[in-house]
């Protein structure tokens, strides 16, 4: 407390401080952590609220001016899997903005699961809520306990619904099961594993990295048509290859890629996967350059007979469906 009857506040705040700096000064490193945690934790919390409502307010008058395309919030990114600056950048690139058009990504928000850093996390909880009420946020990277704690109480997209069926066939094997707003079962995480940010990166074989990432848009999310292109771009590495599986085992069957069943292209997606993580794992391990294996989906030949033998640099997607 300022006290000092009689005194200016100038006066008072001068007083306060030389009484604390004379305790502080006989006191041990240690002791004067431990002091200002005890006696000042409330009016560091305030701090840190106003510090955090301010950055809003600040962030809120700026965007006001800008018409923002794509917003999306990264928490608890231990392993900085998933950079906000970088990855707006990286998107932003391939998007043609106007000068008043920005894509915003954060991913300085952490959502305690232990009960420690309790004030952080309730500040970086309550903005995930207060974007979700108003309509602003369109994707959430979390872990999957994060995940699990939202699933709970805030209603989801059902992404079988808001994927393009193009990008829902590629992706369907990485679908997590929940509820709509209506209590109906259907899909509303993603599991990142595979994303170009993950699957594609040192990430892959590193003991360290545990748990996985998962992508859940809120039902409120504005911007469904650009967040398919964002989504698309996390897992561009698998397109090209899916496509062609999807054809090959078409013509393997004698089908039109068309007439193929959900549960056929299923198949088809998760077999790629299995030789895209498989060679991405043997490439880290040799000590090779990862994009190199990206070539693989362009050296597989446009062939009518699926059983032609290939080279052993291709990959062979016939004894894939048969093994």
């Amino acid at each position: 407390m300022i006290g000092g009857y009689g005194l200016t506040f100038r006066q008072k705040v001068k007083k306060w401080h030389d009484t604390e700096s004379a305790k502080l000064r006989t006191m041990k490193f240690g002791e004067k952590i431990g002091y200002i945690f005890t006696y000042y934790w409330k009016w560091m919390l305030l701090f840190l609220i106003v510090v955090m409502f301010c950055g809003y307010v600040g962030d809120a008058v700026v965007q006001a001016h800008k018409e923002i395309v794509l917003e999306g919030f990264f928490t608890n990114d231990d392993y900085n899997l998933f950079p906000a600056g970088d990855l707006e950048k990286d998107f932003a690139a391939t998007l043609d903005l106007g000068k008043k058009q920005a894509v915003v990504f954060d991913d300085t928000l952490y959502i305690s699961q232990d009960g420690g850093a309790t004030e952080y996390s309730a500040a970086s909880n309550g903005k995930i809520i207060a974007y979700m009420a108003t309509q602003e946020l369109d994707f959430v990277v979390t872990t999957e306990a994060v995940y699990d704690f939202y699933r709970e109480d805030v209603p989801m997209a059902d992404l079988g619904k808001l994927l393009t069926p193009e990008l829902y066939a590629r992706l369907e094997a990485y679908l997590i099961e929940g509820t709509d707003p209506d209590g109906n079962a259907c899909y509303t995480g993603l599991d990142m594993s595979q994303s170009r940010y993950v699957a594609g990166t040192d990430a892959v074989g590193d003991a360290s990295i545990t748990g996985r990432y998962v992508l859940f848009v809120p039902y409120s999310a504005p911007h469904t048509e650009m967040l398919n292109e964002y989504i698309d771009r996390f897992f561009e590495m698998y397109g090209e290859p899916v496509m062609l599986g999807i054809d090959c085992y078409a013509k393997s069957i004698s089908k039109e890629v068309d007439d193929l069943t959900d549960e056929e292209k299923h198949t088809v997606v998760e077999k790629v996967a299995g030789v895209i993580d498989e060679t991405l794992i043997e490439t880290v391990i040799q000590g090779q350059q990862v994009p190199a294996i990206f070539g693989i989906s362009r050296k597989v030949p446009q062939h009518e007979n699926f059983t032609e033998k290939l080279s052993q640099d291709k990959i062979n997607f016939y004894n894939k469906w048969t093994h």
